[in-house]
């Protein structure tokens, strides 16, 4: 499934129970990224090392914070 950097900042939100994002402005429109969409592929780890993930985001993220580790 496709993750996108705001999927995981609304993850954070709801984990912290607090906070909003708030939407930037494009200051100068004319300018555009070189790179529109980013997307990682674990079937590499997954063949290689039998990589499978242990958590999902959001519960991942939970540990993290509970943890204080961000």
């Amino acid at each position: 499934a496709l993750v996108s950097v705001l999927d995981i900042a609304e993850a954070c939100l709801r984990v912290a129970g607090k906070g909003r994002i708030n939407d930037i402005p494009d200051v100068n429109q004319s300018i555009q990224p070189e790179v529109h969409h980013f997307n990682v592929d674990i079937s590499k780890a997954q063949q290689t090392f039998g990589f499978e993930p242990a958590v999902d985001l959001q519960n991942g993220l939970r540990m993290l914070m509970e943890n204080r580790l961000v």
